[in-house]
């Protein structure tokens, strides 16, 4: 469904999967200064993290409770689909999304321009299943890319992916 990728970033992005843990997470990813962030667009769905080698054990455990106990109430996913509807009706007060859709259509032909429009017209039709499932599916192996830069041991970062993705390794 398109907006489906939308919708489970607003609900990432605000912790709203984390229904038990939600305020702990919260504290400890903000005393560590780590930098989380979910991100979509209309053919894949980025997870961009920054933190220290020391933070390692909660970034795992955080990955595990998005990847594999992902859960959201169903007026999470309601606030999540009004935020993107907002969203589209006001988009034209932003400058970025203004600039990006005149390059779009200015500089490429209509094969390729994209419309930044989020499609609306799908959104009565995502419910908490649909995006539960779009969440199992962002793990399948077939899938899933990893890519890790900065200071992390060979062994550090053998442990971290074996112990997040370790149920389909």
């Amino acid at each position: 469904l398109v907006g489906i990728n939308a919708v489970v970033s607003y609900l990432a992005n605000n912790f709203l999967f984390l229904q038990q843990d939600r305020g702990r997470f919260s504290s400890e990813i903000s005393a560590s200064n780590i930098d989380v962030s979910f991100k979509s667009d209309e053919e894949s769905f980025y997870i961009t993290l920054k933190f220290m080698p020391s933070d390692i054990k909660i970034i795992t455990e955080f990955l595990h409770k998005f990847f594999y106990e992902f859960d959201v109430l169903e007026e999470d996913v309601i606030k999540a689909k009004e935020f993107m509807q907002y969203s589209r009706d006001n988009s034209y007060l932003n400058s970025n999304f203004i600039s990006y859709q005149n390059f779009s259509k200015n500089f490429f032909d209509e094969r390729y321009a994209r419309d930044g429009f989020i499609g609306d017209h799908n959104y009565d039709k995502i419910n908490i299943t649909q995006v539960q499932n779009f969440v199992q599916n962002l793990v399948n192996k077939d899938q899933l890319k990893i890519a890790i830069a900065g200071d992390l041991k060979d062994t550090k970062l053998e442990g971290f992916i074996n112990g997040l993705f370790s149920n389909f390794i």
